[in-house]
Parts: structure tokens; C-alpha cells; sequence
């Protein structure tokens, strides 16, 4: 395929039918004609040949990856950006799509200002234009929770207190390599937290911008709490607190503390996400209590 300018990598895990509407979504609104290429990989899924089949009959070339076994997202980014060729790349999850061009308007951004790392964008629910938070908090802290609900509402971004969402953004390829690229101990949930604190931590030329004006959809409002994937999340910032020097009683307890806020919220505001909270409030102490025996 040669060198392009920007490369989009997907990772795919039991994800062909999202997968289909991501693609076609960036033929619809590819404003850099050949000048982008497309890496999807797949981690290992049941409907490996299906995502196959719609693949290679997609009307522009595609560097489609089929892990033998699903090591994690992070991994598999890594995997994708290592067979890419452009100096920027378009992380993209299978669920996201786009509904206007961005791709000029990005590779444009990090050739204007060569000390851009990360370019995030605009998080959407639906076409009709209703917000979803960009960004999320980069560590179990009440006081970055309640900030962020008032970042929110003002659609306000700071790299001190908050990182993109993994979902959809842009990085510059060599400060991606740079920073270590994604922790492949992380399996899922937090690699975006710990990305942007190493590519910062690596140098301080590495700034992070909020493009307003290009945006994506991610649908959120209909997914249900999971014990599970929560608990997921919880190990990784374990896992990003102990390649920091962070103890794992100093971090568990933060965390404890956090979900204990938010069952305390919730129940004063009688909402259902209440029991999920005290369910993880359970789950945690396990965690605490297995360590320390």
C-alpha cells in the first residue's frame, strides 16, 4: 500500500455487525482519498470469518491481522500501529462512526503543530447531536468525579485532571512508540489513562488537544452496568498504580472510597445504579481482603 498519512486501526473482538457500520462510515466521509489506510485486527473472535468476508470486500484496501488468541485490547492496538505506515494514527473502536469528515482536518492538525501528541474529539450519542462525555476521569478521585460533572456541562478539557476516551482519537505515531505504546499487562479499560499520562510523563512537548469541532458516535445511554467489566477497570488502574510506585492498599482503598460515593449519591437520588454500586462495594473489599492474606 505504500506510505499513507493517516492510518485507522480497529480492533475487533465479536464485533462484525458494528464493525460493518464503522467501515462504511469512513467511506462515507473519507476526505483524504488514498492518503488513509485501514488496519483491522482481530483478537481471536467467533465470527473471525465473517469480519473476513466483509473485509475484503471493502471498496478500499484493508491490513486485516488475525490474532491467534485474544491478548487484549491494548495489545492488539499495538499489533495494528506496528503494521501501519502513516505518521498519524486513528485509534477507532468497531462501535464507533463517523458522521462528517475529520481525517483532513486531523492529519492537518499534527502537521501544523508538530508538538501535538493526542487530538481528541467530540463524543456523540446519536446524529441528532446529543453529547456524550469526551473525556473521562484519569484516576478514582471524588474530587475528579464531581469536577468532571461540572467539565461536562461546560464541555471543558484540562490534561491535568482528565483523558480522552480510548473510543476515538488521534496520536502521533512516533510519540505513541516513544511513551512505550499501550501497557500490554492491561487487558481492558484504563489504557487510555495510562497512555496519556506516560506520552506526557515522556516530554512535555507532547500536548494534548480537544477538537470541538470534529466529533464521532459512540452510543452509551443503552449499555447496562456490569460487575464484571467494572472489575476489570479496577485491576487495571491496580495494575497502573503499581508500575507507579503507587501501594495496592493505597489504591484499593481510593477506589473503595470512590464507589462509596457514588452508592452514597445514588441512593440519596433513589436510582437503580445504587445496588450495582453496593455490589462493587462488595466486590472490592474481596480484592482488599485476598491481598491481604
Amino acid at each position: 500500500m505504500g506510505s499513507k498519512e493517516l492510518s485507522i486501526i480497529i480492533v475487533t473482538y465479536n464485533s462484525s455487525e458494528v464493525l460493518r457500520e464503522a467501515l462504511n462510515s469512513i467511506i462515507q466521509y473519507n476526505d483524504c482519498g488514498n492518503n488513509i489506510e485501514v488496519v483491522v485486527v482481530d483478537n481471536a473472535s467467533k465470527d473471525v470469518a465473517t469480519t473476513e468476508v466483509l473485509v475484503y470486500n471493502f471498496p478500499l484496501p484493508i491490513k486485516f491481522i488475525k490474532l491467534p488468541e485474544n491478548k487484549g485490547y491494548g495489545f492488539g492496538n499495538n499489533v495494528g500501529i506496528q503494521h501501519s505506515s502513516s505518521p498519524i494514527i486513528l485509534i477507532m473502536n468497531p462501535d464507533v462512526t463517523l458522521y462528517k469528515p475529520v481525517f483532513n482536518i486531523i492529519c492537518k492538525s499534527f502537521k501544523e503543530n508538530p508538538a501535538l501528541g493526542i487530538l481528541g474529539m467530540q463524543q456523540y450519542e446519536n446524529i441528532a447531536g446529543q453529547k456524550n462525555p469526551s473525556y473521562i476521569i484519569s484516576s478514582h478521585s471524588i474530587l475528579k468525579l464531581v469536577l468532571h460533572k461540572f467539565a461536562v456541562y461546560f464541555n471543558y478539557y484540562t490534561s491535568v485532571l482528565f483523558c480522552f476516551s480510548g473510543a476515538c482519537f488521534a496520536v502521533r505515531k512516533e510519540a505513541f512508540l516513544e511513551a512505550g505504546g499501550y501497557n500490554e499487562e492491561i487487558f481492558l479499560y484504563g489504557e487510555e489513562s495510562d497512555l496519556q499520562y506516560r506520552l506526557k510523563k515522556k516530554s512535555k512537548k507532547n500536548k494534548i488537544k480537544f477538537a470541538k469541532s470534529l466529533g464521532y458516535i459512540h452510543k452509551m445511554h443503552d449499555r447496562n452496568l456490569s460487575i464484571e467489566l467494572h472489575l476489570e477497570g479496577v485491576k487495571s488502574f491496580l495494575i497502573i498504580a503499581q508500575n507507579r510506585g503507587i501501594s495496592h492498599s493505597k489504591m484499593i482503598n481510593q477506589i473503595s472510597r470512590y464507589y462509596k460515593f457514588l452508592y452514597l449519591y445514588n441512593s440519596l437520588r433513589k436510582t437503580e445504579a445504587a445496588t450495582f454500586y453496593r455490589r462493587m462495594i462488595i466486590e472490592i473489599e474481596k480484592l482488599k481482603n485476598l491481598h491481604e492474606l
